[in-house]
């Protein structure tokens, strides 16, 4: 009997991690928000670094730029280490 409940367990955990969109569905919005974060406090900064030392446009491009970056990698440590979840 504990040998089939356990089983039972098993197959439930798997058919949960594998076949629920909702899982999926939460992690794509997670990954589009911490890009858009990423871009939009690049851009901040840029602005301001615009603002403050008067020259439009190269802080808005660089940190534009930076922001991507940090957007991306943002992507790929949730990628590495949430997949694996799934």
């Amino acid at each position: 009997m504990k040998r089939r409940i356990v089983a039972l367990e098993q197959r439930y955990q798997q058919g949960t991690k594998e076949n629920h969109w909702g899982a999926w569905f939460s992690l794509g919005w997670r990954i589009a928000l911490e890009w858009a974060a990423a871009v939009l406090a690049g851009y901040s900064v840029g602005y301001v670094v615009d603002w403050w030392f008067n020259c439009s446009p190269w802080g808005l491009i660089v940190f534009l730029l930076l922001g991507n970056v940090a957007g991306l990698l943002n992507i790929y440590r949730t990628f590495k280490n949430d997949i694996k979840t799934f």
